[in-house]
């Protein structure tokens, strides 16, 4: 068996134990918390009861339901059947959408990259997190990148991403991507069926309708997300972390990102799936505290395949130095402990890292492209 050979079947075995080790952290996390909250949506639906929490209460309990009356609507079938019987069909569901993505994320690498990479994929504990509490992130991820897949066709891509950004406004800054990148068809045609879904939901529901804008304000406040979270110090850090200024910073930063990299993608076509990965990795960081969710970590991971992507094709001590790096900041996102804000700056500084790493690696190769050109240039006309 040859070094290529010895490299790849080490990677099955420890992607092999890596699913084992995401198995046993799952097993103790709360199956299903999260989709509790939209199973009972849909049950609210047909029973009638409040959708959303009230003006006096504590948001960030249990079952919290703060998505539009639409998304509500898509549970309803679900909600039909008891919550115990639907939970495994639920997390099945998330399994295939995580291994979906995945295939799609790993498949452009070197096959003997495949298995590592894989046994990085399934315990990525933001992932983990994802499909045992049964989350939709994962889901709108994959729409998003169904829609960047086929976004030369206005309406299949128009319709995902609208589906994406309606399920959870998550990916939002994607719709400022596309526009700024000059693909601006898909954003129409996504605009006008969010659009028409969005009135027809209203007509349908007028009371939900209400009741949601009503509640809607409430999810900017900062209070339930300091109960919530429960992460009082060090102090450095939360001074930073709950000032008023450093959520707008993100928010501000994460919006011009999006731009950006949209008019980057314009003039570089041929690095398109880059400066896309650039935007998904820091959208969620539009959302209010959106730094403090673990799960929306998993944004990150189409700029770490691409970067991977990237690196084999430099030479062996550049390609080194780039896949360390990007298990550096995968091993940055991947602490969890709760009561103090450590963790969260080390998720902050990972997604950093892998930013800046993409746009490294990018400009070296232009950079080498641009030197390389001349010569070939030079070589071809004598």
């Amino acid at each position: 068996m040859n070094a290529r050979g010895l490299v790849w079947s080490a990677g099955v075995v420890v992607a092999v134990l890596a699913l084992l080790a995401a198995l046993v952290v799952a097993s103790a996390l709360p199956a299903g918390y999260d989709f509790r909250a939209y199973w009972l949506a849909g049950r609210h639906l047909l029973t009638g009861a409040p959708l959303y929490p009230g003006p006096d209460t504590i948001l960030g309990l249990p079952d919290e339901f703060r998505y539009l009356p639409a998304v509500a609507i898509l549970f309803v079938p679900l909600a039909l059947l008891p919550y115990e019987a639907v939970l495994p069909l639920w997390t099945a569901l998330q399994v295939a959408i995580a291994a979906a993505v995945g295939i799609a994320l790993i498949r452009p690498l070197p096959p003997s990259w495949r298995p590592w990479a894989a046994a990085g994929y399934v315990f990525f504990l933001a992932l983990v997190l994802e499909v045992t509490l049964g989350n939709v992130n994962l889901i709108s991820l994959a729409l998003a990148l169904a829609a960047w897949r086929l976004r030369a066709r206005a309406l299949p891509a128009g319709v995902l991403l609208a589906a994406a950004v309606g399920l959870k406004f998550l990916p939002f800054n994607l719709l400022l991507f596309y526009v700024a990148a000059g693909r601006w068809r898909p954003v129409a045609a996504g605009a006008a069926i969010g659009t028409a879904a969005l009135v027809t939901s209203a007509l349908a529901l007028p009371d939900r309708t209400a009741e949601y804008v009503r509640f809607a304000p409430r999810i900017l406040e900062q209070d339930w997300v300091y109960a919530h979270i429960a992460r009082p110090g060090p102090p450095a850090l939360a001074t930073i972390f709950w000032s008023e200024w450093f959520p707008l910073v993100l928010a501000v930063a994460s919006v011009l990102v999006a731009l950006l990299a949209g008019i980057a993608a314009r003039r570089d076509r041929a690095n398109e799936d880059t400066w896309h990965g650039l935007t998904l990795a820091t959208a969620g960081y539009l959302a209010p505290f959106g730094y403090f969710w673990t799960t929306f970590l998993i944004l990150s991971l189409p700029l770490a395949a691409d970067t991977l992507r990237r690196a084999a094709a430099r030479g062996s001590r550049e390609r080194a130095a780039i896949v360390g790096a990007v298990v550096l900041s995968w091993l940055l996102m991947e602490p969890q402990q709760v009561g103090t804000l450590v963790p969260i700056a080390m998720h902050f500084l990972g997604v950093l890292l892998l930013c800046a790493l993409a746009l490294a690696t990018l400009a070296r190769q232009t950079a080498a492209t641009r030197l390389t050109l001349p010569s070939t240039r030079a070589r071809t006309s004598q």
